[in-house]
């Protein structure tokens, strides 16, 4: 499965042209808890609301020299949030002895093929905790409570050029499932107007369970898909 990166408008996810994305999931087939990990003695921790400024923080810093420049603000930060339905219940920092959070895993969770999906919306870790295994621990923390929460299979993006991650996912159990080319425009040269009529019996709405069979039989006659 290869999936774009999101379409959140914002000019934090421009600079993505050119870059191959994929979708990789493992699908299972069968209060606030604190676990440690190894010889750091770092403590993993599902997250709550009340952690927003933290996360944000967090986030900011393990992504700050990410392959796509990501620029965003608290607020840009908050709204993708909501808009992509982050479950801070079925999501996880990875914290050091100082009370630091030098590590996060965003999920949502919702369906996706009939089945309860949990989506990974950002996993990533301060550049100086890394190599030493807090992603891997936060996957170990986290996958037992989203088995629990009765999620049926786990979803992310990874750029295939981010080898460390990519080899993580696949140790971890994913399967790459399909692949995606991502492009950028600047939405001002875009032409978005609308050229449907009413009139011609045809509606636009929302889509209520989206499910990837649907967007395949729709996506059969498209050859590229803009990101931006």
């Amino acid at each position: 499965m290869t999936k774009l990166s999101s379409s959140d408008n914002h000019k934090a996810f421009q600079g993505c042209a050119s870059e191959r994305f994929i979708s990789v999931c493992v699908r299972f087939t069968s209060k606030r808890s604190v676990s440690c990990f190894g010889a750091l003695n770092l403590h993993y921790v599902f997250l709550k609301e009340e952690d927003f400024d933290t996360v944000y923080g967090t986030f900011v810093k393990a992504f700050s020299d990410y392959q796509i420049k990501m620029e965003i603000t608290k607020e840009q930060f908050e709204e993708i949030n909501v808009r992509r339905g982050l479950s801070y219940e079925l999501s996880a920092g990875a914290v050091d002895n100082g009370g630091k959070m030098v590590g996060l895993a965003l999920n949502g969770a919702d369906f996706w093929d009939k089945k309860l999906t949990a989506y990974d919306m950002g996993t990533g870790v301060v550049p100086e905790f890394r190599g030493k295994g807090v992603a891997d621990g936060m996957f170990d923390f986290l996958i037992p409570k989203l088995r629990q929460s009765g999620v049926k299979q786990y979803l992310l993006e990874v750029i295939r050029s981010n080898q460390k991650a990519y080899n993580l996912y696949k140790k971890k159990g994913f399967r790459e499932t399909r692949q995606f080319e991502c492009f950028t425009a600047e939405v001002a040269s875009l032409n978005l107007k609308s050229t449907v009529d009413a009139g011609d019996g045809v509606s636009i709405k929302p889509i209520e369970k989206p499910g990837w069979s649907l967007f395949e039989s729709y996506t059969r006659s498209i050859s590229v898909t803009l990101c931006v």
